[in-house]
């Protein structure tokens, strides 16, 4: 009796080890599964910020080959427009004489060459120039020019930064060389972005400085080129300052002795305080003439 209670309860051990290995294995099974969905999800995540990443520059390159058809479609209409304006041949494959009428002109001032080149949109005979230069200098007035000969010789939005940046010189072209792996693929407005940020800064400074250093040092004619060429530039920067603090800081820049006579007038413009300084240096110069003047009795008239 006793043998089968002992062997009943190593038969019960023997179960309970058996179901105890049975739990482990579940739970080792469903832990690895978590680890697995884990995993699935966290490949998931990656891949959709990998995909999302992408959308950008797929919808620019969709912009572009949009724009390329639409540019594509707009030459071929012209190219069938054009081939419509030539005489047509009559049933003899001559062609028909009645079509160069003198009644009925047509135009054909367009070449395919043209058409096919973009260049119809210049209207007249435009002669061959370069594009704009830049070395730094006024990125403003650079940018606007290239605009302006871009769009005179028709040139395709996707070239404006590889044919603007082939016309970079001195330092302008080194900051292109160093920026290149950066400016990949980006568009005109964030080229010249870029550009206007890094020169315009150091290029207002510089103005601000001589602008508040500015004084007649030699002619009032060479003061007023010298004034009229910062004050322009610094308006290119912010148009918001007043007239008539131009007027003062040009009047303030004045030799003293032309400063009196100039504010005893009173000017309301620029042009006005110019032209008095001028005068105002005129009568002073036939001053000093006059003074010069020795008599005959050896002492000079006043």
């Amino acid at each position: 009796m006793a043998a089968k209670v002992l062997d009943q309860d190593s038969k019960l051990d023997l179960l309970l080890k058996k179901m105890e290995d049975v739990d482990r294995k579940q739970e080792a099974s469903e832990k690895r599964r978590e680890q697995s969905e884990e995993k699935s999800r966290a490949d998931f995540l990656a891949l959709k910020v990998a995909v999302e990443s992408r959308f950008p520059e797929v919808e620019k390159r969709v912009d572009l080959l949009q724009e390329s058809v639409l540019d594509l479609q707009e030459q071929v209409d012209k190219l069938q427009s054009l081939v419509k304006s030539f005489p047509a041949a009559s049933g003899d494959g001559k062609l028909n004489s009645s079509s160069f009428s003198p009644t009925t002109p047509k135009d054909h001032s367009v070449s395919l060459s043209g058409i096919l080149a973009g260049s119809a949109r210049i209207s007249g005979n435009v002669p061959p120039m370069c594009c704009p230069q830049f070395d730094g200098d006024n990125p403003q007035m650079w940018k606007s020019n290239c605009e302006e000969y871009f769009e005179i010789y028709g040139v395709h939005p996707r070239n404006w930064v590889r044919v603007a940046g082939l016309n970079f010189s001195g330092n302008a072209a080194f900051w292109l060389q160093s920026m290149r792996p950066k400016l990949v693929g980006v568009t005109w407005q964030e080229f010249t972005n870029q550009v206007c940020l890094r020169f315009t800064k150091d290029r207002k400074e510089v103005l601000i400085r001589q602008w508040f250093h500015i004084a007649q040092d030699s002619s009032v004619s060479e003061y007023v080129e010298k004034f009229d060429g910062i004050m322009h530039q610094l308006l290119a920067y912010s148009s918001s300052l007043p007239l008539n603090y131009f007027v003062t800081k040009f009047v303030e820049g004045l030799k003293p002795a032309i400063r009196s006579g100039v504010l005893m007038q009173k000017p309301q413009d620029l042009d006005s305080a110019c032209s008095l300084a001028l005068l105002q240096e005129e009568i002073l110069e036939g001053s000093c003439s006059a003074r010069s003047i020795v008599a005959p009795s050896g002492k000079t008239i006043s």
